[in-house]
């Protein structure tokens, strides 16, 4: 007798230790969960919340429901039987509520997942209810007569048609969850956030259906007649600490991603300021050399080092349009331009000191694009110096392709072929494994080592701002082959009229409206050079001052030259608002050390009449003034 009793008590003793330990961890997990809870206030927490309570309730109740049913405390086991099998109704009202906002299918699949979980709770409600009403629709204590009584079985009592009930609506809720999952992973590839999930839901499917399966045969003999515990409270507990780990994942890379954005927002206003306040300092440059070569322009040996330092300032300027698209994003400001010479001068600028060297194809018809020159150079310059990287060992070429193609928008439903400008960069390095592919245009994500991650978003966004797409074709050991599509336009670029206006003189009075001390005056000078006389104020307030003085003597202005931005005071759109309620028909020029602001991409929409990007030349202000006087 002594020797089955201690048979007995061991044969309990490791199920009842097994499961106090998930109850304990299923606890612990829910506590930290409540902690989130309480101070994010998302579903997605509240959800996985419920789902650590039920584990805990079923677990717990598994290991009292042992305990009592040996010392034979049949009541008192049969209530937390019952306790066990109403905690898992709301198994299925849980888990579509975690599919809400943990799945990407869209409004329509979030409308019906919403609807459902909250039809299955109310079902879970009644059930409940009328478990407590009539508890032996759940579970009976009237067992069948030939059945086994073991120690471990003592109160388990004969299930009922809830319990069935209960048992289709749980097979309901896994077997939608896994298709859910299964097809958000295909569509997404969203699977370092949902293989977990979508791994705990197969154990535990398979642990509720050995568990189904094992009742059925348990029917004739006595519930649990052949084994110690549920089966499904093992997988129950597993899947619910895979999501845990998974969403406390996606929790961790989401603070990391919003710490990073943080940090990318300061640092981008940083860059944004630096970029503004250099492009103020390479326009003196810029103005006051090309005064020079129009003043020197029979002396060829000046003209030749002035031109140099000219090359000097422009390399400058594209790299602070490069900050500015980094720190901004980005509106294009966009002109008629040929892609070759971009492409050409980005690939063998970024590739000048390595031993890799650019191989360049160009269709001799190529058409032109209507694109910012600046944000265009950027892309090109992240993809060359990413095939730069993975060919730093092996030297070599790397093969640059433009051609005409005629495909379907990448932006638009319409399947109409349109014309387009497709730039391929194959290099021969390393290549990118199928399963990174579909990440390397995500934010922060890189495989360098280095780096913040960038680029590649940055270039995506670029190009899908231009109306294009920019896709992917690699195998590791094989190099890599990114294409970028650019709409294109028949159009031809605007001829340079500096042949035809580099010496004309103009007649005109000006108003500079500029918060630049050293600006103001060199402006004064480059307008004086071509035959206007100009003056001169610091913010939009002076302007309407200057301006109706002007008016009111009779001697008014021809146009004005207002810069976008004045530090601590009226800036040149709120100015060219107040102008324009005194005087509808005067020319207004916007400048702007800011390339990439979107009133300089659409200046017209904002009342002006032409545009000045700093740093600019004598003759890029010839041409704008040219533009605006010619009535």
């Amino acid at each position: 007798m002594i020797n089955i009793e201690s048979q007995t008590l061991l044969s309990i003793f490791m199920p009842v230790l097994l499961l106090s330990i998930c109850s304990g961890i299923l606890l612990i997990g829910s506590l930290l969960y409540l902690f989130v809870y309480i101070f994010e206030k998302k579903r997605l927490f509240l959800s996985i919340l419920i789902m650590g309570i039920l584990g805990f309730i079923f677990t717990t109740s598994e290991v009292l429901v042992i305990i009592l049913s040996a010392v034979q405390n049949s009541s008192m086991a049969l209530f937390f039987h019952r306790v066990e099998a109403v905690s898992v109704i709301f198994y299925s009202f849980a888990l579509p509520m975690l599919l809400s906002d943990i799945l990407e299918l869209g409004k329509k699949f979030r409308r019906f997942n919403t609807i459902l979980y909250k039809t299955v709770f109310m079902i879970s409600l009644i059930l409940l209810s009328a478990s407590i009403i009539y508890p032996e629709l759940f579970l009976s204590s009237i067992k069948p007569e030939e059945s086994i009584i073991t120690p471990w079985n003592f109160g388990r009592g004969t299930p009922g048609i809830l319990y069935r009930i209960r048992d289709i609506m749980i097979f309901f809720a896994t077997f939608y969850t896994f298709i859910t999952i299964s097809a958000d992973i295909i569509i997404n590839r969203r699977v370092r956030y949902l293989g977990l999930i979508l791994t705990g839901i197969i154990i535990g499917t398979i642990s509720g259906g050995v568990d189904m399966i094992r009742g059925m045969m348990e029917l004739e003999r006595g519930l649990f007649s052949s084994r110690i515990y549920s089966y499904f409270g093992f997988g129950f507990t597993i899947f619910i600490l895979l999501s845990m780990i998974s969403v406390l994942r996606w929790f961790l890379d989401q603070t990391h991603d919003i710490d990073n954005a943080r940090k990318v927002k300061s640092l981008g206003l940083f860059a944004g300021g630096i970029a503004h306040d250099f492009n103020n300092i390479l326009s003196g440059v810029l103005g006051n050399t090309t005064l020079l070569m129009s003043s020197l322009r029979e002396k060829k040996a000046e003209n030749e080092i002035l031109a140099d330092i000219e090359k000097a300032v422009y390399r400058a300027k594209n790299l602070t349009m490069q900050l500015l698209t980094f720190s901004r994003g980005g509106t294009p400001v966009k002109d008629i331009t040929s892609i070759k010479n971009i492409v050409e001068e980005t690939a063998r600028f970024v590739l000048t000191g390595s031993g890799i060297k650019p191989r360049i194809k160009c269709d001799n018809q190529l058409l032109h694009v209507e694109a910012d020159a600046g944000q265009i150079s950027q892309v090109i310059q992240n993809l060359v110096l990413n095939a730069r990287d993975s060919m730093e060992d092996k030297g070599g070429y790397i093969d640059i392709k433009i051609d005409n193609v005629k495909i379907p928008s990448p932006l638009s439903r319409n399947r109409e072929l349109s014309d387009y400008i497709k730039i391929e960069i194959k290099d021969y390095g390393i290549g990118i494994s199928e399963h990174i592919i579909p990440y390397i245009f995500d934010p922060y994500y890189t495989t360098k080592g280095f780096g913040t991650g960038l680029g590649l978003s940055v270039s995506h966004s670029i190009v899908r701002s231009h109306g294009g797409d920019i896709t992917v074709k690699s195998k590791p050991g094989e190099g890599t082959s990114f294409y970028i599509f650019l709409p294109a336009t028949k159009q031809k670029k605007t001829p340079d009229l500096k042949s035809e206006i580099q010496y004309k003189q103009l007649t005109g009075k000006i108003l500079i409206m500029d918060d630049d001390p050293h600006l103001r005056p060199m402006l004064k000078k480059m307008l004086e050079h071509i035959g206007l006389t100009a003056v001169c104020v610091p913010d939009g307030d002076n302007a309407i001052i200057e301006f109706n003085k002007a008016k009111k003597t009779n001697n008014p202005f021809n146009a004005i030259i207002m810069d976008l931005t004045i530090s601590g005071g009226m800036g040149g759109v709120q100015t060219s608002a107040k102008i324009r309620e005194l005087d509808e028909t005067i020319p207004l020029v916007v400048a702007s050390g800011y390339c990439d602001d979107p009133v300089m991409a659409d200046y017209k929409h904002y009342g002006f009449s032409e545009r000045l990007t700093k740093p600019f030349t004598l003759d890029d202000l010839r041409k704008a003034m040219s533009a605006v006087l010619k009535d």
